[in-house]
């Protein structure tokens, strides 16, 4: 994993950023290595859902995206997210006193904790038996740091959600996995997208 961390390092633009997403013990471990050649940036929190127990250890209620960028980075926003409501009564679950009017106008400020989407991909919409992570996670990240023209660099592609935001946004990518079954799967999805968008090829 170092290698590859080293390798994404010397592909990575100046002005380019990093996002690796793993587990808190690995986070650390990996930000650690990552930080004498990268600017560290944000250590975001995804919320877990479930309530299984993980050893003797306390629950571990969230997944770790760090974002890491090479200099200054060319691209970033601070994107905007709708308040959240309860989908029973409709009533904001979390109370803005007197700033709700301006929440409502303008949207609430993305944190470094983002509990308003599952760190996996529900079953009855995934596209293999493992976990695939969220297409609004990518969609996020891309908020923030993908400038168009953009690249986008995924050596652990997985069933793809990544490259297909990419693709959806008109970004340039390049991906590989090391389960031939998932390239076959990205492969598939990107074949159904580019039916939809008649004279745009995605290799």
């Amino acid at each position: 994993m170092e290698d590859i961390l080293v390798e994404s390092t010397r592909i990575l633009e100046d002005g380019g950023t990093l996002y690796l997403y793993h587990i808190p013990v690995w986070a650390m471990r990996f930000g650690t290595f990552l930080e004498s050649r990268l600017h560290f940036k944000h250590w975001i929190a995804i919320s877990m859902k479930n309530g299984f127990m993980r050893g003797k250890r306390l629950y571990p209620a969230h997944y770790v995206l760090l974002m890491f960028t090479k200099g200054r980075p060319n691209h970033f926003t601070r994107p905007r997210i709708e308040p959240k409501q309860c989908r029973h009564c409709k009533e904001y679950i979390k109370d803005y006193g007197g700033y709700t009017h301006i929440i409502e106008k303008q949207g609430i400020n993305l944190s470094d904790f983002w509990e308003d989407l599952s760190p996996v991909r529900h079953s009855n919409r995934k596209n293999r038996s493992a976990n695939e992570l969220p297409p609004l996670l990518f969609s996020r990240v891309f908020d923030i740091s993908g400038g168009n023209p953009g690249y986008y660099v995924d050596p652990f592609a997985g069933a793809g959600s990544g490259v297909l935001q990419a693709a959806k946004l008109g970004l340039k990518f390049s991906a590989c996995d090391i389960v031939r079954t998932n390239c076959d799967i990205i492969k598939r999805l990107l074949d159904q997208l580019k039916s939809l968008r008649k004279g745009k090829r995605y290799d």
